[in-house]
């Protein structure tokens, strides 16, 4: 790792959007329950959402921590998804529909595969 490269990176002049915060993370687990467990009772998050099962494969617990719907989403990991494996996804919050366009735009122009867009998707879901 060169650690003074990492140290140089810098946000490009004309950036044509501004990242305000991260909305969420929300990553794979291997046991919903405990995990959930550990957030709640062991770093005081409050649970804002459980879906099960029968909705979504293997299930998700949404957490909180502040005012927002969930700060970190657990799903069930899966042979195709395993826990640790990876994220299943992070949400980026911008200021305006105008910058989620533009950031649409500027993740085509860099090749970034988009796995659900518009309206029905709610999202841009990178991998």
């Amino acid at each position: 790792m060169n650690v003074d490269a990492i140290n140089a990176l810098r946000r490009p002049k004309g950036h044509p959007f501004k990242v305000r915060k991260i909305g969420h993370v929300a990553v794979y687990v291997s046991d919903l329950e405990r995990s959930a467990r550990f957030y709640t009772e062991v770093l005081g998050f409050e649970i804002s959402d459980v879906i099960p099962p029968g909705h979504l494969p293997g299930g998700a617990v949404f957490l909180r921590c502040n005012t927002d719907h969930h700060g970190i989403a657990l799903f069930q990991a899966t042979d195709e998804n395993p826990a640790g494996a990876g994220l299943h996804h992070i949400a980026l919050e911008v200021g305006t529909l105008d910058e989620v366009v533009r950031v649409r735009e500027h993740l085509r122009g860099q090749q970034v595969k988009i796995d659900l867009d518009g309206r029905r998707g709610a999202g841009i879901q990178l991998v």
